[in-house]
């Protein structure tokens, strides 16, 4: 009879994570790709590039420095 070898899981929690709705995602991105279009003087033809660089910089913001909650406030 052949003998199988287990597989150990891992367990180890992964941190929290904040979680963002799409919705959310699009209007930080597309504030953001904003500031860079004010920044350029709004100079047109960058859009492309402002989106690209505004999706960069939100996703390193969730992961990096994600915004906390605030605590709920305790009921008498």
């Amino acid at each position: 009879m052949a003998t199988r070898k287990k597989k150990t899981i891992d367990k180890q929690v992964p941190p929290s994570r904040l979680t963002v709705s799409d919705e959310e995602l699009y209007q930080r991105i597309a504030g953001e790709a904003y500031e860079l279009y004010q920044q350029r003087g709004e100079a047109p033809g960058s859009d492309i590039e402002d989106w690209l660089t505004a999706e960069r910089l939100v996703h390193e913001e969730l992961l990096h420095d994600p915004i906390l909650e605030e605590p709920l406030s305790e009921e008498e």
